[in-house]
């Protein structure tokens, strides 16, 4: 993959701008209340310390064993990922033991095993003008990027957060392969924007910052940094 250079000293100018957005947040809403807004499912009872939280897992494989288009099951493995997320935040809320968020992680590495199955599959047979399940990728991963983001500056471990957005990462950067750089990039701003009445820039520039920090010095670091640059209405 060739690396990229963009305008030296962007990031940081997107940075300045959080400060400049940030009011479009309201000051009275809960971060329960903004989880369930940004990731659109309800609070998750059933925790990993439950004794129903087998029959739980169980119920979700069903879901995607009787789900027979590879690409509704993307679709399904997504909504899944989100849960285990939702999960996460739960966990968080009700001060629950931290072991809990290492089981809450290593299904959610399952599941996004699932995702990249299920993606490759599908792409087989998806028309590549047609960029339907890509943007649902980097919808849905924006959206757990920015819960994550919440979690960690409201206390979750920093540790914890970092194993999880290492993850969303790997899965909202599947289809860089297959799209190559400037359609992908494409396709992160367009569900970055779509998002925009649902998500605070404000919140993406930041989960889109944090992303750059745990990629390091790479192109794809250079390119999502590129997204920011756009997501902040700069020019490249």
């Amino acid at each position: 993959m060739k690396n990229k250079t963009y305008l030296k000293g962007a990031l940081a100018t997107a940075i300045v701008l959080f400060g400049l957005v940030g009011s479009l947040a309201k000051a009275d809403e809960s971060l329960e209340e903004k989880t369930t807004k940004y990731l659109g499912i309800a609070e998750q009872t059933i925790l990993p310390d439950s004794s129903f939280y087998l029959s739980k897992n169980v119920s979700r494989r069903w879901d995607r064993a009787f789900t027979f288009s590879a690409s509704d099951k993307v679709t399904v493995d997504l909504e899944k990922l989100s849960e285990l997320i939702r999960e996460l935040a739960d966990s968080h809320f009700t001060n629950a033991d931290t072991a809990l968020s290492g089981k809450v992680y290593e299904l959610y590495s399952t599941w996004s095993s699932y995702l990249a199955t299920d993606y490759a599959k599908a792409i087989t047979n998806q028309n590549r003008s047609d960029n339907i399940l890509e943007k649902e990728i980097a919808t849905k991963s924006l959206k757990q990027l920015v819960v994550i983001n919440e979690l960690e500056n409201d206390g979750l471990d920093p540790i914890v957060a970092n194993l999880f957005r290492k993850t969303v990462v790997q899965n909202w950067t599947l289809s860089l392969e297959h799209q190559g750089e400037n359609a992908w990039q494409k396709t992160v701003i367009e569900a970055a924007n779509a998002l925009e009445n649902t998500i605070t820039k404000k919140d993406m520039l930041d989960s889109l910052d944090r992303v750059t920090l745990v990629l390091g010095d790479s192109s794809l670091s250079n390119l999502l940094k590129g997204v920011i640059i756009n997501l902040a209405g700069l020019s490249v």
